[in-house]
């Protein structure tokens, strides 16, 4: 093999069919422990820490490195080790990516390919990193042979050790390992010289096209493995299970193979024998701690069996200068597991809700019985398989709770730690999650073995995607899956995969890739995939998502009519799972109750995975103000011309894992329990507890359950939800209440704001959650136990009383500035004033004697939002954005001459104002603030996926009139009430022409509401609606009834990357913004009227609109508050094209609404506060 410094005519590096030079077949991971208690230590801390003495790290940031503009300029010296690293060389950390570490920057791009395409050819300049790491030779007791392994290179590498060039490896996830047993110098020989290099670019990077930073580098770790001569090569574990057609287990098998090379010197195979022994984790034991877990395993087995050799090959053993023979040797068994004689019971089974493992050790034992080397692996009894429309994991049904994940780290790129995998499964499992599709790639080998630990489904996916080749996903012929020439390099990745991640337990589909078209090389993957595996299934969304390929239907992005319309084939028995959905960029995710409803009531819509787990954020270091400061930054932050700028944000958790507010609504939809009031017939106050996994719910928990009214907070109950058992979907538990907790509370009177609240927590601590955690929160109307009540109260005699409501605080008179005295003791004061402009017609002054003015900024009429990234989602104009910038509704004013000022003059607390809004001319220099119109991601309207064909007509013709052609009249009348210190305003707005050349129906105003300011001293907001995270009209089912309060308005601020509409909260029914002295401005709309939309921030909508990173934003001095009486949701089935569904659509039309302003004190007691607040908005 020529050295990379003399290029050949066919560069290996531009060749698709070599992808491997030297380069060892595929096995499972090895560690070769040399006592059975390593292994045990190993799996029972779990810290990413290896115990294996055999093994040899390489990992640390004493790696020289030099960057060359592309492998032609590497010196053969350098490759060889013979130049020392001098000036021009650097310290780099491995693992880890060198644009990262200060040579080059990051790059993020959706699809596009970062050079133009031009197969298999990269582009000449390639830059090329030379890494060299010096280490020295040991020699560990029983190891004579030597395996270097390269467990990342992004894209492809060459290994050169001691001046020998050993191999080279493409596939950027997987491992490559290379025999180096004679290029390592012997021990007391010298110091060993490793250098490798590592091309940014190669044929392969035309396979890993996925939606990414494109980063170079080592991004796991290096390390040499030693071994006995004669060594366990590989293993495979499989547990066939048998069960009735009531899914009780009938039969359990545990299946093992285990491959040898047997040295020539070991004598004959007879005097060789293997030992497999099962031990069974402690589930009692189990204990979590910061950065690790720890899983106890029984200290006896409870099986063990021994098997024999037998051959399996015998050959030259090519790395072996010595010319030495080796020969190939398999042991296998089989054992009932139907009876585990150490336990005296079947084997538990391995699911995500309960998730029983076992510990497999294999024990190479020579002729003396002394161990040569030990092998273990997590073992979980489990099988997934499809029937009737169904996904069926160990018999049962199961619904897939999942999200997407890339490996991602804000500050490490690709490399992860151990700590932060327990930390995303972790979280996962605390958000309701029980599945993840690794996207879309082979993951760190930890990371399996982590949720198997916790209790994850996986879905592992090949390193295959071609995106760019076809950005509509429409001609699957043009990606290089199609071409025979690149057929062994993509089926060589579904190999690999399967072959290092065979027995990880928490794996239930092989995926052939993504996006990556579809061809004959899908069809050889999924072929070798299901004649190795039987147990598991296959999954490929390319092609249509309903390919041969692929054991379940799997689209991307459908909408949930299409999922139904999927699943109601007759024809097909496959269930239909979203591989990817509910697109979560920036603020979004709206919609997902509409998915969730199809989840659980629609047949062989079998649930979905989340797009996705983590804004994929990079940490960057800035100034403000002169100040240093480290910021999030995406696309083109770097400086790169080609990139596409926020489309890597699209987390459901921020890139330090704090979640997103739509976080908290995927976690109430997900909940492991349904909880609703009893039965009609039952006599008692019960609270129905059922399942919602066949497998049921385990973890032990109590129930906190509540009457909440507009008066206060009664405890029901609080205790435990009687005795811990497995629950499934077939059986209920239930609270049981007597009535007379209630207090004589009648439900059959309860109004809408009387609610019972159920609070599920957990009472001892789990791998993923300390004791205390809120498993769910449930609000179910009192009113839902009138009959139960009605029936109870027929067996009393007599009738109970109505028992008095709790006595809520009143809050104190307050003494006007003279101390006078009015009728009957109240407390004589002068009331608040306003004042409406003449030229605007707005509302400008709203002041109270005592308060003082508590406007900063008029009261106004507002149409228009910040986009967010779903706003912006539409090309050639169809965004909403694009119609609403086009409308003007963004630049509204009066138009001249059209304002009335009308004063009653028998009443002159009352004032009507008329004008029509026009948007006002765009001034100069406004075009050129960059503000956003449409997004990235919006040339993939109607193709990008398949399903989203039907996007375009949803969208509707392009506006056919010239923009500033809106024309909004509007009517408001305003009544002072002094004695109640409040200001009504009816609101009458008609903008049927708001949105001039939109097809009726086809489009949506931002909003119908109003904006103004409030003196910055009126900082702490309270405010009776859904909280206390932000919701939306689509995005609200997590929201709780309840008065909320916060004491800043700065933490009602969501801090979006990229900022945008965000901080709202919905159904609000009045809301405060107070003083120290717990007194300020109230607004609320009638209690008989729809509730609002509020948003309150100390940003506006412009300075939203105009900043690119949160950081960005400016402070206005004052608080901006939005009040709407209709709100358009937020969307998020995709992100690129009008995904708002039509219920939560503002359309165009006449609107009429009512609020008030007020005063409120508390008189320093903030549930004084809130009385006075309900009062008002009550009327009293």
């Amino acid at each position: 093999m020529p050295p990379p410094s003399v290029v050949p005519v066919a560069r290996d590096w531009e060749t698709p069919g070599v992808f491997g030079i030297n380069k060892r077949e595929a096995h499972v991971k090895l560690r070769s422990y040399a006592a059975p208690a390593e292994a045990l230590r190993a799996y029972t801390l779990r810290d990413g820490k290896e115990t294996s003495t055999r093994l040899q790290p390489l990992n640390g940031s004493d790696w020289a490195f030099q960057l060359y503009a592309k492998p032609e300029d590497v010196p053969r010296e350098v490759l060889m080790g013979m130049a020392t690293p001098s000036q021009g060389w650097a310290q780099i950390a491995v693992p880890g990516s060198w644009e990262l570490q200060g040579h080059g920057s990051p790059q993020y791009l959706n699809f596009d390919y970062p050079f133009p395409i031009n197969p298999p050819f990269v582009p000449e300049t390639n830059p090329t990193g030379v890494y060299r790491r010096e280490f020295p030779s040991v020699q560990p007791q029983g190891g004579t042979r030597s395996f270097l392994v390269v467990e990342s290179a992004d894209s492809a590498v060459y290994v050169w050790l001691n001046g020998r060039c050993i191999g080279y490896s493409q596939d950027s996830r997987l491992p490559a390992e290379f025999e180096v047993s004679c290029a390592l110098l012997p021990p007391g020989g010298g110091t060993n010289v490793l250098v490798l290099q590592v091309m940014k670019w190669s044929d392969g990077s035309y396979l890993e096209d996925q939606d990414m930073w494109r980063l170079p580098g080592l991004h796991r770790s290096v390390y040499v493995l030693h071994k006995p001569a004669t060594h366990i090569t590989d293993f495979a574990v499989q547990t066939p299970l048998t069960f009735d057609d009531k899914a009780k287990l009938t039969d359990a098998r545990l299946e093992v193979q285990v491959d040898v090379e047997v040295d020539d010197q070991s004598g004959p195979l007879e005097f060789l024998s293997m030992i497999a022994r099962l031990y069974r984790q402690d589930t009692d034991a189990l204990v979590r701690g910061d950065t690790s877990l720890t899983a106890v395993y029984d200290q006896s087995p409870v099986h063990m069996a021994e098997a024999g050799l037998t051959p399996l090959w015998t050959a030259r053993n090519q790395a072996e200068a010595r010319g030495r023979t080796g020969r190939g040797a398999r042991a296998k068994f089989s054992m009932d597991a139907m009876i585990l004689h150490g336990a005296g019971r079947p084997a538990q089974l391995w699911s995500a809700d309960r998730p029983h493992l076992y510990l497999l050790t294999l024990s190479l034992v020579d002729a003396r019985g002394s161990a040569l080397e030990h092998e273990a692996c997590q073992v979980g009894f489990r099988t997934t398989s499809v029937r009737n429309k169904k996904l069926v994991h160990n018999g049962w049904p199961i619904l897939i709770r999942g999200v997407n994940r890339h490996e991602h780290n804000d500050r490490t790129g690709r490399t992860v730690s151990f700590a932060s995998m327990l930390e995303d499964a972790r979280l996962m499992k605390r958000l309701n999650f029980n599945a993840v599709r690794c996207s879309h790639y082979p993951n760190e080998d930890a990371w399996y073995e982590v949720c198997a630990l916790i209790g994850l489904y996986v879905v592992d996916e090949a390193n295959v995607e071609t995106h760019g080749f076809d950005a509509t996903l429409s001609k699957p012929e043009l990606n290089p899956t199609a071409a025979p020439a690149w057929l062994a390099a993509v089926v060589d990745r579904g190999v690999r995969m399967y072959e290092r991640d065979k027995n990880h337990p928490a794996i239930i589909m092989w995926s052939l890739g993504n996006e990556a078209g579809y061809g004959a090389a899908h069809l050889a993957m999924a072929g070798y995939l299901r004649a190795r595996d039987p147990s598991r299934l296959t999954h490929y969304e390319g092609g249509g998502s309903r390919t041969p390929a692929t054991d379940i239907i799997c689209p991307m992005y459908a909408r949930v009519h299409q999922a139904e319309e999927l699943a109601g084939n007759a024809d097909d028995p496959r269930p239909v799972i979203l591989c990817e959905y509910a697109h979560a960029m920036g603020n979004s995710s709206g919609n997902v109750a509409e998915y969730w409803r199809a989840f659980d009531g629609v047949e062989g819509v079998e649930g979905g995975f989340v797009w996705d787990w983590a804004d994929q954020a990079l940490v960057k270091a800035g100034t403000e103000g002169g100040a240093e400061l480290q910021y999030w930054a995406y696309g083109g932050d770097f400086g790169e011309t080609r990139h596409d700028a926020q489309f890597c944000l699209n987390g459901i958790v921020w890139p330090d894992r704090e979640p997103h507010p739509c976080a908290w609504e995927f976690k109430f939809l997900q909940r492991p329990l349904r909880i609703t009031a009893c039965p009609a017939t039952s006599k008692h106050m019960a609270v129905e507890v059922v399942s919602t996994t066949p497998f049921g719910y385990t973890c032990e928990t109590a129930m906190k359950v509540t009457l909440q009214r507009a008066e206060g907070i009664k405890v029901l109950t609080d205790g435990e939800l009687g005795p811990t058992r497995v629950m499934d979907s077939e059986e209920a538990e239930y609270i049981d209440m007597d009535f007379g907790c209630l207090g004589g509370i009648d439900p059959r009177s309860a109004g809408p704001d009387d609610i019972v609240n159920v609070e599920t927590y957990l009472t001892k601590p789990t791998l993923w959650a300390e004791a205390g955690h809120t498993l769910q929160h449930d609000q179910i109307p009192l009113s839902d136990w009138a009959k139960p009540y009605a029936a109870w109260l027929a067996t009393k005699a007599p009738k109970p009383p109505q028992a008095a409501a709790p006595k809520a605080k009143v809050p104190p008179p307050v003494k006007s500035e003279e101390g006078e005295e009015g009728e009957e003791g109240e407390e004589a004061r002068a009331g608040p004033t306003f004042r409406v402009c003449p030229d605007t017609g707005a509302l400008v002054s709203f002041c109270d004697p005592v308060l003082g003015e508590l406007l900063a900024a008029p009261v106004v009429l507002c149409l228009y939002r910040a986009p967010t990234d779903n706003d912006r989602g539409g090309s050639g104009g169809t965004s909403h954005a694009a119609r609403w910038r086009l409308a003007g509704l963004d630049r509204l004013r009066p138009e001249p001459g059209s304002v009335v000022v009308a004063a009653d003059e028998a009443d002159a607390s009352h004032v009507r104002v008329t004008f029509v809004l026009v948007p006002r001319p765009a001034q100069a220099g406004e075009e050129e603030e960059g503000v956003i119109v449409e997004g990235v991601g919006v040339g993939e309207t109607g193709g990008t996926h398949w399903l989203s064909e039907a996007s375009k007509e949803a969208a509707g013709p392009l506006p056919t009139q010239p923009p500033g052609a809106a024309r909004i009249p509007v009517t408001v009348e305003y009544r002072l009430d002094a004695a109640r210190r409040q200001l009504s305003m009816a609101w009458e707005v008609d903008a049927t022409s708001a949105l001039p050349g939109v097809p009726d129906g086809k489009g949506s105003l931002a909003r119908v509401g109003v904006r103004f300011g409030v003196p910055s001293q009126f900082r702490a907001p309270m405010w009776y609606g859904l909280g206390p995270h932000e919701c939306y009209p689509d995005r609200l089912a997590s929201g709780r009834l309840a008065a909320w309060r916060e004491d800043d308005i700065r933490k009602l601020h969501t801090p979006y990357i990229f900022p945008s509409e965000s901080g709202g909260r919905a159904d609000v029914r009045w809301m405060v913004l107070v003083n120290d002295a717990k007194a300020g401005l109230l607004a609320f709309s009638p209690a008989e009227r729809t509730p609002l939309q509020m948003s309150v921030s100390p940003y506006s909508l412009e300075s939203f609109e105009k900043a690119r990173h949160d950081h960005e934003l400016e402070a206005s001095g004052f608080t901006h508050v939005h009040l709407d009486a209709a709100h358009m949701g937020l969307g998020g089935d995709d992100s690129w094209s009008p995904s708002v569904h039509s219920k939560y659509l503002v359309t165009p039309k006449k609107y009429a609404f009512d609020m008030v302003l007020g005063v409120v004190d508390g008189g320093n007691d903030w549930d004084c506060a809130v009385t006075a607040a309900h009062q008002a908005w009550r009327g009293v």
